[in-house]
């Protein structure tokens, strides 16, 4: 798919400048979540949770397996990021 085994993609183009590049992405995203929520909820709607709420929580959380350091990271370009999975915590936790 890249035209490269993984470890040659990261190597070239991951690190620092993989995270600089994500940086606009993610922050637009923490953007879009602060001005068009309908109230003050930690929700992308406000109080209402909706699909892209466990869209954003499913990368988070799946951030947060690999490493707590890059869940960390994401979060920092947005906190309403991590806001967000601190409201869907109980969808997360194993029913059994």
């Amino acid at each position: 798919m890249f035209g490269m085994p993984l470890d040659e993609l990261e190597r070239t183009r991951g690190g620092e400048g993989a995270w600089e590049a994500a940086r606009p992405g993610i922050e637009g995203l923490g953007r879009l979540m602060r001005e068009h929520k309908v109230d003050a909820g930690p929700f992308m709607l406000g109080s209402q949770v909706c699909y892209a709420d466990f869209v954003i929580v499913a990368i988070l959380q799946g951030l947060r397996t690999i490493g707590q350091d890059l869940f960390e990271r994401f979060v920092s370009c947005a906190p309403e990021l991590e806001k967000v999975w601190e409201a869907c915590e109980p969808w997360l936790r194993k029913a059994d």
